[in-house]
C-alpha cells in the first residue's frame, strides 16, 4: 500500500511525503522519517502502523497529544481524508491511502513506453506542490492511450480541386445594341409641321 502524507501548510511548508513501508515515525528527531522542526512536537510524537492494507496512528506517549480529526486519540484506525494534528502550531496532516499496482496493468510493458522514474530516497520524497500520484496518472495515461489506439496507415491527403471562375469578356468586334426610337417625338414633330402649314395658308388668302 502506498501511503501519501500531505503537511497542509502553505508556501514552502506545504510538503508531500509518500511511503511504501509498514511502519512511518512523526517527530521532532531527524530519526523519524517525517521530522516537524516544531517545539511543539516531540521528539518521537506518533507512529502509523499498516498491517493487511490497514493503517492505524498510535500516539507515542507525547506532550501535547495526537489528534485526529479533532480528536485527541491513542490509537486509531485511519482512512483517506483523515488528518492528523500534532500541536495547533503546526499545519494537519492529511492521509491518503493508495493500492500499489503491477505497472504491467498500467502500460508500461507497452512499446516504446516510459518505466517510472525511480526516485533516489531511503523512505520518503518530498515532491512539493506536484503530488506524486499527478505524476504517475500523467505517465499512466499517456501510456494507455500508446498502448490502445491503432496505428493508422498513412493516407495521401486528398487533391485539392481548382476552383474554375466564368468570365464573360466582350469580344472587340461586339456592337452595342441600338437604342429604340421614340415614337412619340416624330408624331410631335409632323404634327408641328402640319400647324405650320395651316397658318402660311391662312395668311396668304
Amino acid at each position: 500500500m502506498l501511503t501519501k502524507l500531505e503537511l497542509l501548510g502553505t508556501g514552502e511548508e506545504y510538503k508531500v511525503y509518500a511511503f511504501e513501508k509498514d511502519l512511518i515515525t512523526i517527530g521532532r528527531s531527524p530519526e523519524n522519517d517525517i521530522v516537524i522542526d516544531s517545539s511543539q512536537v516531540s521528539k518521537f510524537h506518533c507512529r502509523l502502523i499498516v498491517k493487511s492494507g490497514v493503517m492505524e496512528v498510535e500516539d507515542l506517549n507525547s506532550t501535547n497529544g495526537t489528534r485526529i480529526n479533532g480528536q485527541r486519540l491513542e490509537r486509531t484506525q485511519l482512512s483517506t481524508g483523515d488528518q492528523i494534528t500534532l500541536s495547533f502550531s503546526v499545519p494537519p496532516i492529511k492521509v491518503t491511502l493508495e493500492p500499489v499496482l503491477d505497472l504491467r496493468d498500467l502500460g508500461f510493458d507497452a512499446p516504446g513506453a516510459q518505466p517510472p522514474e525511480i526516485l533516489d530516497h531511503p523512505a520518503a520524497t518530498i515532491v512539493g506542490q506536484a503530488t506524486l500520484d499527478e505524476a504517475m496518472r500523467a505517465q499512466i495515461a499517456r501510456n494507455a492511450a500508446q498502448r490502445s489506439v491503432p496505428r493508422k496507415a498513412s493516407e495521401p491527403p486528398a487533391p485539392v480541386q481548382p476552383r474554375v471562375t466564368s468570365v464573360t469578356s466582350k469580344t472587340k468586334n461586339e456592337l452595342p445594341t441600338p437604342k429604340p426610337t421614340n415614337n412619340n417625338q416624330i408624331w410631335i414633330l409632323v404634327g408641328a409641321a402640319l400647324i405650320l402649314i395651316l397658318v402660311i395658308l391662312l395668311v396668304l388668302q
